[in-house]
């Protein structure tokens, strides 16, 4: 199809997909609602996605990212959360996430042919469980954070040069309503982390001004570290550190039981183990946290 014809097709036939996506940026979908809306508008237009893929990085205590994963056939979108230490993983090192996230342009095979050796993992597997196309491509935010998104399907020939265009057309847009979801969500999350859940809705409700307070029914609780003085002149501060997020992390694990908002002076650790957290932090002189360890 030569390009100006292309482009006039393109045009047309995106226009329910565009003004679907300009609907929801009001809206508070979740990413996942807005995944699923996506790919069911794209396959209404006949661009035969099957399978679809969007990781975004995050800024997060526990996470370095989300995953997000569509599947015509199962339907709907699922999320994954991806704690710190996956990018160094072999599953995303050797694979097109990474390549894109390092900058490379966007990543396209045809699944119909054998791929060729070395090739990314990811491809072998596809092509064994009957996809022809497979693209993968940079989704970048306003700040020059890059996320990538991939699509793939099972339709004899693969993509179209027309199929791709349609959702090329689609991607800005689409862009800017997951920036405008991760932001909101991103606030949410530093907030809850810092500030605490309860403080943070506070803030975001507005209650900036100086001098904003409000009267709550609280609990100061005072937990005593033995020998935690020569400890901290004698320890390394990466040992130190890990040892308090142990501790807290331990710590914490009343809170939900209580059923309150707890505010750690260090975050827990997110793959601290209480077995192993109780015989590397110290005895408790608390019998509440040693029923809570059981």
């Amino acid at each position: 199809m030569e390009q100006k014809a292309l482009k006039e097709t393109v045009r047309e036939r995106v226009v329910p997909v565009i003004d679907w996506l300009i609907n929801q940026r009001s809206r508070q979908l979740r990413t996942t609602l807005l995944m699923d809306g996506l790919f069911r508008k794209l396959r209404d237009i006949g661009v035969p996605v099957d399978r679809a893929t969007l990781h975004i990085t995050e800024l997060h205590p526990l996470l370095r990212a989300r995953s997000y994963h569509w599947d015509a056939v199962a339907g709907g979108a699922i999320e994954v959360g991806r704690a710190h230490g996956i990018q160094f993983r072999p599953d995303y090192l050797n694979s097109p996430i990474r390549a894109i996230h390092d900058g490379s342009a966007p990543i396209f095979r045809n699944l119909e042919v054998e791929p060729k050796t070395g090739d990314y993992p990811v491809i072998f597997e596809l092509k064994e469980q009957g996809y022809t196309c497979y693209r993968a491509l940079p989704l970048p935010f306003s700040n020059n954070q890059i996320n990538v998104f991939t699509i793939a399907t099972r339709e004899p020939g693969g993509f179209s040069e027309l199929d791709l265009a349609l959702v090329d057309a689609a991607v800005p847009i689409f862009s800017t309503n997951l920036e405008l979801r991760h932001l909101n969500r991103t606030a949410q999350q530093l907030l809850d982390t810092y500030l605490g859940h309860r403080t943070g809705e506070r803030v975001l409700s507005g209650a900036t001004g100086r001098g904003d307070a409000e009267r709550i029914k609280a609990v100061i609780w005072s937990c005593d570290l033995r020998n935690f003085t020569p400890l901290a002149e004698e320890s390394e501060m990466a040992a130190l550190i890990e040892l308090l997020n142990l501790y807290f992390g331990v710590m914490e694990v009343i809170s939900p039981m209580a059923s309150v908002t707890a505010n750690p002076l260090i975050g827990p650790e997110p793959n601290w183990n209480k077995r192993t957290a109780a015989i590397k932090v110290v005895r408790f002189e608390s019998m509440m946290v040693v029923m809570a360890l059981r």
